[in-house]
């Protein structure tokens, strides 16, 4: 069979593209590389750049094509709900603009990747298909709005539909951005460096997490199946797993003893995931503006005990960062960008010292817990300068300077002449 796979060089589209070519059919991948790999890919593959909106590219593309699997997205939650307007341009305006190509050009059937996160809060458990859904991010929006267009274009043109809600895949080959990582990946990957693992809330939190070979064979017999034009499928394990019960089995499986901490803060979504199973003010171009990065506890003995992240972060300028960072070539550029958000956050600590009755000792806790805050804020800064920072504040303190009520205070200085 032909196929074509929009957003076929990320981590499902990859997985996907490469078993059917060695299942023998040919494929065409189409991928603007935001984020996906072409590199990956079989040379039996057949890739083209491109955005998903192109529609004559498209009709090129869809050329004697039998099956489209759509994959091609944005698929961050917390971004889209600083750029809904990107996430609308992409997810649904591409998804029209393909699904118009499609009625073109008649081909057989179309299978979409939609997303788990349509459900949104949900007071049964497991979820079922039939549920009433409540979106609760621009990216649910967006995905929720995919599935309708493509479900009325087929059923008006007499094109096959099938739309496939995926959750939480995980398995090789998925990629780690530096801000909100993929919980497996990320926590496999800081128990394997001797890392800390860091647990929102008190990690009672589940979900459902399905493998990539699971999510593949459901798409490919998707593509196939007789009797499930215009269906709704859910795809997961069918097993409730909490975050501490991720920790345990990274623990198991890689026989390491990754620090924990905990951030009191919760992560969003519902505190409960199971899906019903499917066999088979500062604002410029590279500041952030950061609130009450650090919270500070007493306990009964009078002693500050942690220090965690708390985050807001808003800036007008993000889009073009999260580029510089992922894409640019330029180490040095990047390593720049990532000492200034590391300074930033420095300065938000001492400034919220400032508010607290023991300043020094809220300082003491904050730059024990640096390496916290630099992979919380993913900054991707050396260990040796966390150290560095560490080590000046540490001196400053002992040696009896005062925190002063402005940003250059003596350890925020020391810190900014180390970076």
């Amino acid at each position: 069979m032909n196929y074509l796979v929009t957003g076929g060089a990320g981590f499902l589209g990859t997985a996907l593209s490469n078993r059917l070519a060695k299942q023998g059919h040919n494929v065409r991948v189409l991928d603007d590389c935001s984020t996906g790999n072409p590199g990956d890919l079989l040379p039996e593959v057949t890739f083209v750049q491109g955005d998903i909106n192109e529609k004559i590219l498209l009709w090129k593309l869809l050329e004697d094509v039998d099956c489209v699997f759509h994959l091609a997205a944005k698929v961050s939650v917390p971004e889209s709900c600083l750029f809904p307007s990107s996430y609308n341009l992409v997810n649904v305006s591409g998804t029209v603009t393909l699904m118009e190509a499609i009625r073109d050009t008649q081909v057989k059937r179309v299978v979409l990747a939609s997303s788990g996160a349509i459900y949104g809060y949900q007071e049964e458990i497991p979820y079922h298909e039939s549920a009433e859904v409540h979106p609760e991010s621009p990216y649910a929006v967006s995905k929720l709005s995919a599935e309708h267009y493509v479900r009325t274009i087929s059923a008006q043109c007499g094109v096959e539909a099938v739309c496939l809600r995926v959750f939480n895949a995980y398995g090789p080959g998925q990629r780690i951005p530096k801000s909100h990582p993929p919980i497996i990946s990320n926590f496999l990957k800081h128990a394997m460096t001797n890392g800390t693992i860091t647990i929102h809330g008190n990690g009672t939190q589940t979900r459902d997490y399905v493998y990539v070979d699971d999510v593949v064979n459901a798409l490919v017999t998707a593509s196939t199946a007789v009797g499930v034009d215009q269906q709704v499928i859910n795809i997961g394990s069918g097993v409730e797993t909490s975050v501490l019960e991720l920790v345990r089995l990274v623990r198991q499986v890689t026989e390491r003893k990754p620090e924990e901490v905990y951030n009191p803060l919760k992560s969003g979504g519902s505190d409960r995931v199971q899906y019903r199973f499917q066999p088979g003010g500062r604002r410029d171009s590279t500041a952030l503006w950061l609130e009450d990065v650090c919270t500070w506890t007493v306990g009964s003995d009078g002693r500050p005990h942690s220090a965690c992240g708390t985050i807001r972060v808003v800036n007008d300028r993000y889009e073009e960062e999260q580029r510089l960072l992922y894409r640019s070539d330029h180490d040095e550029l990047t390593g720049q960008l990532n000492r200034i958000r590391l300074s930033e956050a420095l300065e938000a600590i001492v400034q919220r010292s400032q508010r607290t009755r023991q300043p020094c000792a809220f300082l003491m806790v904050a730059v024990n817990n640096l390496a916290l805050i630099n992979e919380t804020f993913g900054f991707n800064v050396g260990d040796e300068v966390l150290a560095a920072v560490a080590r000046t504040i540490r001196t400053k303190l002992r040696g009896g300077d005062t925190i002063g009520p402005t940003i250059g205070s003596p350890p925020m200085a020391a810190a900014r002449s180390v970076l």
